[in-house]
């Protein structure tokens, strides 16, 4: 199962980027490693599919970008929370 994370490419002379992303389930508890099976990127807009979630489980996610020259920045706040299918 899976969940889409959308958001606005990082705006850097610096791309390609690289994405990582950590989750929390329900809320609450710590975050951990994702795994994100595509990355697209359209017009400035990216969607990341982030697998292997529980069917029906609300998550957290946390985005940190890494620009080619291995700079890296983390989103500042969370995203909302997403229910996989």
């Amino acid at each position: 199962h899976s969940a889409n994370i959308v958001f606005n490419q990082p705006t850097s002379p610096n791309q390609p980027f690289t994405y990582t992303v950590t989750q929390q389930v329900g809320g609450s508890g710590a975050f951990t490693a994702s795994t994100v099976g595509t990355v697209a990127t359209v017009s400035g807009v990216v969607t990341l599919n982030v697998t292997g979630l529980t069917a029906s489980s609300a998550y957290v996610f946390k985005v940190t970008a890494t620009a080619a020259n291995a700079t890296s920045a983390a989103y500042p706040t969370a995203s909302n929370s997403i229910t996989a299918t």
